[in-house]
């Protein structure tokens, strides 16, 4: 049986395969990447830290980042590189920016503009021939160009749309009120087990016995871990006394449901 399974999930990931491939080929076939304009052109030498700013005219099926990739002799250059942070552009038309500058001396003679799916996937790029020389022998950090204020404005925005508003929706409440019923649960089950034990009686009180089946191996495992000085001593408590406060809390409605009817 199970050899029957793995043969008919490996048929299907065999037959979905060929689709995945088309999908992301075509995806990529999509992307256009032209150079709109450049600040200075790429034929030029810069002072050290000075940026090459490109606005990068892109058309894409599939929301894209966009990155600059320099390159010397078909060898990336990485050392002293400084590169644009970049935020996920829409799919459609429109203009993103890529900058890259170099902290020490650089050469460069090809420009990768370079476009990574929202997961970093590469999903196309295009070469361009430049000249480029970071030297210590040029001097001055010019004013960024105007179009240049406008693109980074447009990523901002763009990045403040996609960022995660902190502490609002219904996750965030779930989790913040999850978290403080786990810790709480320690100092309620201490309450509720030995008020199960005074209140109830017969079948109650034995059902009302059940979580100590584990919570008294695990209070005796803390006390070791307490003895041979483990700050983490109280986290199997605090893990396991949620499910006992849920099981008393259900098991003090349930017999309370039982003696009204």
């Amino acid at each position: 049986m199970v050899g029957l399974l793995l043969r008919i999930m490996r048929l299907m990931v065999l037959a979905v395969s060929p689709l995945l491939a088309t999908a992301t080929g075509r995806a990529a076939a999509q992307i256009q990447l032209e150079i709109e304009r450049s600040d200075p052109n790429l034929t030029a030498m810069l002072a050290i830290d000075r940026p090459l700013y490109i606005a990068v005219r892109y058309r894409s099926g599939v929301p894209i980042r966009l990155r600059a990739e320099p390159y010397f002799r078909n060898e990336k250059v990485e050392e002293g590189l400084m590169s644009s942070p970049t935020v996920l552009y829409p799919a459609g038309t429109g203009t993103g920016l890529a900058w890259l500058a170099f902290r020490a001396q650089a050469r460069v003679d090809r420009i990768d503009l370079v476009a990574y799916d929202q997961n970093w996937n590469r999903m196309g790029a295009r070469r361009f021939e430049a000249s480029l020389r970071w030297t210590p022998d040029v001097f001055g950090r010019p004013a960024a160009p105007s179009w240049v204020g406008k693109l980074r404005t447009y990523e901002e925005r763009l990045a403040a749309q996609s960022a995660p508003v902190s502490g609002s929706g219904l996750w965030d409440g779930t989790t913040w009120a999850l978290t403080l019923f786990a810790f709480a649960a320690l100092p309620l089950y201490l309450l509720l087990q030995p008020l199960a034990f005074s209140r109830l009686t017969g079948k109650w009180r034995r059902a009302a016995m059940a979580p100590l089946v584990v919570t008294a191996p695990a209070a005796a495992l803390a006390a070791g871990a307490f003895v041979t000085g483990s700050n983490l001593w109280p986290m199997l408590m605090i893990l396991v006394a949620p499910f006992a406060v849920i099981y008393l809390a259900g098991l003090f409605a349930a017999q309370r449901y039982a003696s009204t009817h």
